[in-house]
Parts: structure tokens; sequence; C-alpha cells
């Protein structure tokens, strides 16, 4: 499974996150072409963002100034100059967050101690902590193999190739690929998709590494009249269909049909803003989750010990529910819908 097309498709906090970080790395850049301060200042608050939208696995930007001044030959006092501008502008919003509202500030105490301290002393979800790194491999084989073929049909052809323009770009964006990706071998809790934000880097640094040899396999095509011709055909069929596709989707449910409907039946029941239990193997159905807080505000408790007014099952742990729910009818789709029968309760 694609890991970047699964997190975009479940609604993961991975999405945002990479847009702030991928937004900072973008305002880093441009500060160091205009040396305009405030360019570098929005790097921070942007990278920021970055860490309030998912914690600080975003925080890998922090190395951009050190990976110029290794390859680009930075000196060392800009080096800590812009450094200590990244850090200042990052940490300073959740600083102020934090002081004027406690809750933000347990919240923030909280997420150190169970996702940070706790994930690094006792939680573990991989046997190796190596297994991140064979995670990523696996998703760039397919890049890979397609870079080893270009190299070598433009060896075997003997084609004349240009030397690489932004090679020292390449080495900081490869550099700053695994700076998001070793971090997170430091605990045992690990999943695919914590590093989905090091995938554009990755694509970026991989296309300068390869762009002369792809240039010097399509300067054979390019010259030749029906490929102009054929492309000019071909963007204009794909861009109309596009638009017909995109125009004939509107208001129409095109995947999910049968959860999305199932939601909006547990929406009218049990209401908008409401809490309902659901069973424990439910919880890691992402879309599920994602269209129930979407489009109704609904909170799904796998918490079994906890009873809730409803309860919506997949029929999985049917044997471990309370015999205190009753089945509600309701043309419901995929899960089935229960209600807490307080005659039961008072029985009880």
């Amino acid at each position: 499974v694609n890991v970047v097309s699964w997190s975009c498709a479940n609604n993961m906090l991975e999405n945002t996150m990479t847009l702030f970080i991928l937004l900072s790395a973008f305002y880093y850049l441009k500060s160091r072409k205009s040396k305009n301060a405030a360019f570098l200042m929005m790097s921070g608050l942007l990278l920021s963002a970055a860490v309030l939208s998912k914690g600080f696995v975003a925080l890998y930007i922090w190395a951009f100034p050190f990976f110029f001044m290794l390859f680009e030959k930075d000196k060392f006092l800009k080096m800590l100059k812009h450094s200590f501008a990244l850090v200042f502008w990052t940490i300073l919003p959740i600083a102020i967050l934090c002081f004027f509202h406690e809750e933000a500030a347990n919240n923030m105490i909280t997420y150190f101690r169970n996702q940070v301290q706790g994930s690094i002393e006792s939680v573990a979800t991989v046997n190796s902590r190596f297994e991140i790194l064979w995670q990523f491999t696996q998703q760039v084989l397919p890049i890979l193999a397609l870079s080893v073929i270009a190299f070598l049909i433009a060896r075997l052809k003997k084609l004349k190739t240009e030397t690489i323009p932004n090679i020292k770009a390449a080495y900081i964006l490869m550099a700053s690929t695994f700076s998001g990706i070793l971090p997170i071998m430091i605990s045992l809790k690990q999943r695919g998709f914590y590093i989905v934000s090091v995938y554009p880097f990755f694509a970026l640094a991989t296309a300068l590494l390869l762009l002369p040899y792809f240039k010097a396999l399509m300067a054979g095509i390019r010259g030749k009249k029906y490929f102009y011709r054929s492309m000019q055909v071909f963007s204009v069929i794909a861009f109309l269909a596009s638009i017909y596709l995109s125009s004939i989707s509107i208001n129409t449910i095109q995947r999910d049909e049968d959860i999305i409907n199932d939601a909006y039946l547990v929406s009218i029941t049990a209401g908008h803003g409401s809490t309902i239990n659901i069973c424990p193997g439910m919880r890691q159905e992402w879309s599920l989750n994602a269209y129930f807080v979407r489009y109704y505000n609904i909170y799904l408790d796998p918490r079994l010990e906890i009873h809730h007014e409803y309860f919506l099952s997949d029929g999985s742990c049917y044997n471990d529910m309370d015999s205190t729910y009753t089945e509600v009818e309701g043309g419901f789709q995929k899960y089935t819908l229960y209600k807490l029968d307080l005659t039961n309760v008072l029985s009880f």
C-alpha cells in the first residue's frame, strides 16, 4: 500500500503537518535568496504550526541551516543565526499559547509524557529500530528501480549527459529526508505514515540527481515532430477528461457510500456532537472516524468499559457487548447501531 495516498485517503494528521513543513522549508529557502528576515520568521512560525498539528517529529527542518553549512559552505556564524531564528520563532507561538491557556499547557505536558516519553520508554509497535528504514525503502523502491533503468539505458547507449546542475541542493534535500527518518528510530513505536512528510524532499532530490539522464533520453525523442503533436493532443484530452469527471462528481458519493450513509443515520439518531461506543477494532478504521468527525462532530469511543447511549458495531465485539443494549432499526448498510436500554440497566 502506498503510504502517501493511504494517509490522504484516511485524513491523517501527517497531511496537515506535511503542508506546514513544506511551507516552512519554502520560506527558509526564500529567506536565503532574498536575505529578508521576515521570511525566516515565517518559516519558524509555519514550523510551529507543523508541531501543533502532529508533534516534535516536524522539527527536522531545524537541521536546514546545518545542511547548508555542510554542503553550501555557509559560515558557522550564519548557521548559528539561522538556527537560532528558526528555533525562536518555532517555540515562541507555542510558549505564548501555553502561557495564556492552561489547558494548552496541560495538553503539551500530556503529549510529552504519553507520546514522546512513553513511546521511548514503553510503547513498541515494531521489533527493530530499523523497521522505519525498511518501510521507507519499500515505498521508494519503484522510483529507485526507474532511476536505475534510466541510468543504465543512458550508459549503455553512451548518451551524452550534462553535469547535475544543482548537486548541492540534491544533497541538502536528501539529507533532509533522512533527518526526518532517523529520529523515529529512537523509539520502537513506529508506523510507516509517521514519515509521510519526507517523501516530497526525497522526490525533489531524486529528480535533481536524475535530471541529466532523463534529459539525455528525451533528447532523441524531442527532435521528432510527432512527439510534440501527440503530447499536445494527450494534454488537451487529459484536461477535458478531468473537467468532465469533476463535473459529474458534484454532489455524488464516489467511495465509502455505505459508511457515509451509516454516519448520516447515526447523526439523526444520536445527534450532532455526541459520543458513541464502537468496537475496539474499529478504532483503526481511520476513514470511519474521519467521516463522523468531519460531517457530524461525533466522537467514536472504543473503550468497552465506558457506556454511552449508543453503540456502533461491525460485529467483531458482539460477544463483549453489554446485554443492556438493544438494536436500533433504520436502514444501516455496513454497521449495526445499538441503544442503551435504560429499563434493563435499572433492573440490573
